[in-house]
């Protein structure tokens, strides 16, 4: 029995410190990390930018009056653009929205023509799909487009009230396919509700779940809409307000590699992150010029390394955040002295964030701690059974 003390003694105290210095968590936080655009038509310069995408470290902007898709690197040097005046299989004069498929491959939505044009990631046209109606293969009003990781597309079609969905296969392939279509114009069936003009945003996580925005001018159907791959209605979150969960017109959405949701919430210039549940996790941004604000913010992207980028519209560029805390957990460290120690090394996990122009690089190492626990001396003869 005397034994049997001295082995559970030291796994108490252990149990008492390990609950005495409990895991330290700190609050997400963005900061301000860059920004790229002057207002013109220039090469590099922006006007009026209004989805904005990454991919393969690539940022893809859409600029609807200058009548082309503008290509940068994440640092905001001028790459290329997407959209030749007058060539026939590439002529999409009012580009509307953007995806990049998982292999690269770029699909952008034309409101003229009603259609999608499909290119590889060098920017080599591949095909076209789309032209006026209500059909399967047609459209009449893109108003966003989305893709997930296994190369489905999805267009948020809005006076056809519905998302469509669409194969379009492996890298480079010259076809698509159409697999179904789901959505109402019924106010009514309040999940699959879907009124013209109020759908402003389209976003896919790696598993297919679709995100849809609704901004309703009156006020009604304000909020964020889960569906799983097939259409079927999961969640929605939010309503018309100015408080955390709320929002006064949630405009551009994306989703990052962990399932965070972000939403930019234009009139409140601004963008909230909640989680794929739809609690809120944290904001970012208010209204005006400087480093950090936003007067009327249309689109948002989040890359690979959870850097966020975000189309100012109105302030004529594109800006740039990334997460500022940086956590360290303690699992246990104290020192007892007592006349005779056993000591027990435990692990502190030490995360170290560093700040790099394309993102957040982050690295955990595992350090030793030394905790001393007591044993008892002699003491008195405990009794024998």
């Amino acid at each position: 029995m005397k034994g049997l003390y001295r082995i559970l003694l030291p796994l108490v105290l252990l149990t008492v410190c390990l609950f005495a210095f409990p895991t330290q968590s700190i609050a997400e936080e963005y900061v301000f990390a860059g920004k790229w655009g002057v207002p013109g038509s220039g090469e590099g310069q922006l006007f009026h930018p209004e989805v904005v995408n990454t991919s393969n470290s690539k940022v893809y902007v859409t600029e609807y009056f200058n009548h082309r898709v503008q290509i940068f690197s994440t640092v905001g040097t001028y790459l290329g653009k997407l959209g030749l005046v007058g060539a026939i299989s590439e002529d999409y004069l009012w580009p509307r929205s953007i995806a990049v498929g998982p292999s690269g491959d770029i699909y952008i939505a034309e409101l003229n023509s009603k259609s999608i044009q499909k290119f590889d990631g060098n920017g080599n046209f591949i095909l076209k799909w789309g032209s006026y109606g209500t059909g399967d293969m047609q459209f009449t009003s893109i108003n966003g487009l989305a893709a997930d990781s296994l190369g489905n597309i999805y267009v948020l079609d809005a006076y056809d009230y519905c998302i469509k969905k669409y194969s379009s296969g492996a890298v480079g392939m010259v076809g698509v396919t159409f697999i179904k279509k789901w959505g109402t114009n019924i106010p009514g069936e309040e999940q699959s509700y879907i009124q013209p003009e109020q759908i402003k945003g389209i976003a896919a996580d790696s598993a297919g779940n679709v995100y849809v925005a609704e901004a309703d001018p009156n006020r009604i159907h304000v909020c964020i809409k889960k569906f799983d791959t097939n259409g079927n209605f999961i969640r929605k979150w939010g309503s018309w307000g100015t408080s955390n969960e709320q929002f006064s017109t949630p405009w551009g959405l994306a989703v990052d590699s962990e399932g965070k949701v972000y939403v930019i919430d234009m009139i409140g210039c601004s963008f909230k992150k909640f989680d794929a549940n739809g609690n809120f996790i944290t904001k970012f941004g208010s209204y005006g010029s400087g480093d950090g604000q936003f007067y009327s913010p249309t689109g948002i992207a989040v890359d690979s390394f959870g850097t966020v980028y975000v189309a100012d519209m109105n302030n004529n560029r594109i800006q740039k955040f990334v997460l500022a805390a940086t956590s360290t957990t303690i699992i246990a460290s104290t020192t007892i002295t007592p006349s005779t120690t056993s000591t027990t090394r435990l692990m502190k996990s030490t995360t170290t964030t560093t700040r790099r122009p394309i993102g957040i690089t982050t690295t955990t190492r595992r350090v030793p701690i030394t905790i001393k626990i007591p044993i008892p001396g002699p003491g008195p003869t405990l009794p024998k059974y």
